[in-house]
């Protein structure tokens, strides 16, 4: 098994997971909207653990949101190495582009979430004391990530330069 498979199936067994526990967290907001009395049972095994309904529901709209953005994220992860396993060669059109996506999901996550998490408690009417704060890191990261577009898309023209001499 090439690493690009292993990497694909990987991201792909991830991508799943979090689909699963996005289901899990979207039933149990619905469980809890309607019935605002399942706090209690859900929050008992954390101590010192004081939720309100409207706490968890705000907290559990910013993590949907955020899971969400990680299975697109995974998928296009997936895709990445996908299209690495099928080609041979990492250097291709199609790789450089979804670094980018890869990228700009990344940027879109670290913003979005932030605000996400400031709407959903604005609108369910706490102070939003859990917010998923701004994470500059992963401003880093996606730079990165661009960055190695950059040096992809040069490959990929070294690449293409190559096999027209031959």
């Amino acid at each position: 098994m090439r690493i690009s498979e292993l990497a694909e199936l990987l991201a792909r067994i991830f991508m799943y997971l979090l689909v699963a526990v996005i289901i899990l967290a979207v039933i149990l907001t619905v469980l809890v909207a309607l019935n605002p009395d399942l706090i209690p049972y859900i929050a008992e095994n954390i101590e010192g653990t004081d939720v309100a309904t409207n706490d968890f529901l705000a907290m559990s709209v910013a993590c949907i949101t955020g899971g969400v953005i990680g299975v697109v994220t995974l998928y296009y992860v997936r895709s990445l190495f996908s299209n690495i396993h099928k080609s041979g060669t990492p250097f291709t059109d199609e790789s450089v582009e979804t670094l980018v996506l890869i990228a700009i999901l990344v940027v879109v996550g670290t913003i979005a979430l932030p605000v996400i998490t400031a709407v959903s408690s604005y609108a369910f009417g706490v102070w939003p004391n859990h917010a998923m704060d701004f994470n500059p890191f992963m401003l880093f990261v996606a730079f990165l990530l661009y960055f190695l577009s950059l040096i992809f898309k040069y490959g990929t023209a070294l690449q293409r330069e190559s096999d027209e001499m031959l």
